[in-house]
C-alpha cells in the first residue's frame, strides 16, 4: 500500500494531449504527458485518411510498444535488423499489440 497515493486527485492524473505533428486530413502525433513518476512516454498517433499514407516513425534506441485501437488493421514497414536493404512488411489486426524492437531504426 506506500505506492497508493491518496492525495493525488483526478486533474493530477490527466494527461492534456501536445500535438507534436499535424498533417491536414493525413494524421496528427500527439504526446500525453504523464507524470513525472512515470519512467516511459506515450505517444498517440491518429490517422485521420482513407488512404494508404506513409508515416516514418523512427525508435531512437528505444523500443516502442504498439496497439491498433480503431480501425481494421495497420501494415508496418521495417528493414530487417540483420540487413538494412531487406524490407519486411507486417500487419497487424484491431486490437493487436505489436513490439517494435530499439534494434529497428525506423519503420
Amino acid at each position: 500500500m506506500k505506492n497508493l497515493k491518496f492525495d493525488r486527485r483526478g486533474e493530477q492524473l490527466r494527461c492534456q494531449p501536445v500535438t507534436m505533428k499535424f498533417e491536414q486530413e493525413k494524421y496528427e502525433e500527439q504526446y500525453l504527458p504523464t507524470h513525472n513518476l512515470h519512467f516511459y512516454d506515450v505517444e498517440r498517433l491518429i490517422i485521420q485518411s482513407d488512404e494508404s499514407i506513409e508515416i516514418i516513425r523512427s525508435t531512437e534506441n528505444r523500443f516502442h510498444l504498439c496497439i491498433l485501437v480503431e480501425g481494421d488493421a495497420i501494415e508496418v514497414e521495417f528493414n530487417t535488423i540483420d540487413n538494412d536493404q531487406q524490407k519486411q512488411l507486417r500487419q497487424y489486426n484491431y486490437i493487436e499489440t505489436f513490439l517494435i524492437p530499439a534494434s529497428i531504426t525506423q519503420y
